[in-house]
């Protein structure tokens, strides 16, 4: 889905290119890389509901830019949206949950698909970053 057999590869050549635009912001890059690196790895050892709140990182808060300004949280069927599909893994670990079990084990089952999702929605973001003119920081 990312378009590329060697992601190690595709990431370092993207990281250099977004070192060389925002030489200004070293420790923001760092953060959307660790964010996306630890995504990413998390994602292949099978421990999707970290890899989603990582990834969820990239695509909602601030780092080199406002990621809201340049991509949207929507996604196609139900949930609309990551932060939907967010709000109910975060609210499945309280004891006075109001969201139904039904629910909470659909999300769970479909876990790994919403997370490759969400990577790839992380994955454009950074590419957009590095490739984009238009989009610079702050």
């Amino acid at each position: 889905m990312l378009n590329t057999d060697r992601i190690e590869d595709k990431i370092a050549a993207l990281w250099e290119k977004l070192l060389t635009k925002f030489p200004q912001k070293k420790d923001d890059l760092e953060l959307l890389r660790y964010y996306f690196l630890e995504a990413t790895r998390l994602f292949e050892e099978g421990s999707f509901e970290i890899a989603y709140f990582s990834a969820y990182k990239i695509i909602r808060e601030p780092t080199v830019v406002d990621p809201t300004k340049y991509l949207s949280d929507k996604r196609e069927g139900e949930p609309s949206s990551f932060s939907e599909i967010r709000s109910i893994l975060m609210h499945s670990r309280r004891k006075d949950t109001k969201i139904s079990p039904k629910q909470i084990i659909e999300i769970k089952a479909k876990l790994p698909k919403y997370t490759l999702e969400i990577i790839q929605r992380a994955s454009t973001l950074i590419e957009k970053l590095a490739l984009d003119k238009n989009m610079d920081g702050y």
